[in-house]
């Protein structure tokens, strides 16, 4: 499965090492990253990505 925006574009993840950027399209193609935008999440162009942490884990 790939993972997809809303609107049916790819999101990428960049391992930036303590945290994720994750962005619609990607760095090189002029992406939007992923912020927090009137208390929402929302891929903003031309904004600073969020540094995100994703949290592994096991179903029990």
């Amino acid at each position: 499965m790939k993972p997809k925006s809303t609107k049916g574009d790819p999101v990428s993840f960049y391992d930036m090492g303590d945290w994720y950027e994750i962005w619609q399209g990607t760095r090189d193609n002029g992406g939007k990253p992923l912020v927090i935008h009137n208390n929402a999440l929302r891929f903003v162009k031309d904004a600073s990505p969020a540094k995100s942490n994703v949290l592994e884990g096991t179903q029990s």
